[in-house]
């Protein structure tokens, strides 16, 4: 007996008239992202919420905030992005967005408790406290973002968020050394802006450099969110003197250290374990490591 795809249609009429409507549901998307990459400030916010209605969820909408220059995606709360190729990822819920951070850091594995303290390296515009409210706690949270725009982008959105006990954004780079300037390479639609050289960026700035254990107090931290781009191995070695304080870091070490694009993995995991952290979980294909700290008597 041949089957075919028709034997699960009534005729070859309705599979025909399927693959037409998909190709026009296609060529319709296309259009619509072309038009919007040709639109800026109001006029991208109007035609990105149409977007919306139309291939994402229908009860979120986009605004430009003249006020502060940030676009704004309104659902059942409010969150700011700075780049507008970044439309995708709010297309459905905010929720949708923290539920995917949460599972991409591994949160679940973290044992949260009210009180706890937070320090997030590479804050970019501040998604990450759509996956920390899916914690349910009550939380600190001290945030490094060396991009000016990113950082206020971030602290913008870190100051609607009622789950937060204090918030702070500073605008500096976590490396080995403090108060030294280097040249930050800015990669803004993709977020991959880095204090390594690195291909494919827009511009360079001037950002000054900070020491984890100079930049922060020496209190218990329940999580470290390590995302540096590449430079994660001198971010921990700038942490070298407090890295016990940590109960949970929770490390990006994708494949994006400068030009060759390679992995920090073995730096970080020969760096961590000697110090008495042990890997809990590895979460894929993003490749992100979930270190616990063996001896920190709070895991």
């Amino acid at each position: 007996m041949t089957i075919t795809n028709n034997a699960f249609l009534p005729s070859g009429r309705s599979s025909l008239t399927a693959r037409l409507s998909a190709r026009v549901k296609r060529w319709r998307h296309r259009r619509a992202l072309s038009e919007l990459g040709t639109l800026t400030g109001s006029a991208f916010a109007d035609r990105a919420t149409r977007y919306i209605r139309e291939f994402g969820n229908g009860n979120v909408s986009v605004v430009f905030d003249d006020a502060t220059g940030r676009y704004v995606v309104r659902d059942r709360a409010e969150h700011r992005f700075t780049d507008r190729k970044r439309l995708g990822y709010y297309i459905h819920y905010l929720e949708s967005r923290g539920a995917q951070l949460f599972e991409e850091y591994l949160l679940d594995r973290v044992p949260f408790e009210d009180g706890d303290s937070v320090v997030e390296c590479g804050a970019y515009d501040g998604d990450f406290v759509l996956a920390l409210e899916r914690t349910g706690k009550k939380l600190h949270l001290t945030s490094f973002e060396p991009s000016p725009d990113n950082a206020r982008t971030a602290y913008l959105n870190q100051s609607q968020q009622p789950f937060l006990l204090s918030a702070e954004t500073r605008r500096q780079a976590l490396w080995r050394t403090s108060d030294d300037t280097m040249t930050f390479h800015l990669k803004v639609d993709s977020a991959d802006s880095s204090l390594i050289p690195i291909a494919g960026t827009t511009e360079t700035i001037e950002v000054e450099t900070v020491r984890p254990a100079d930049a922060i107090s020496r209190c218990r931290y329940r999580l470290l969110k390590l995302e540096a781009e590449g430079a994660e191995p001198e971010v921990l070695e700038g942490a070298e003197d407090l890295i016990d304080r940590f109960d949970y870091i929770s490390a990006d070490l994708g494949f994006e250290r400068g030009v060759r694009q390679e992995s920090t993995l073995p730096q970080v995991v020969n760096f961590l374990l000697p110090r008495g952290f042990e890997v809990v979980a590895v979460g894929l294909p993003r490749l992100v490591v979930l270190f616990r700290n063996c001896a920190s008597g709070r895991s």
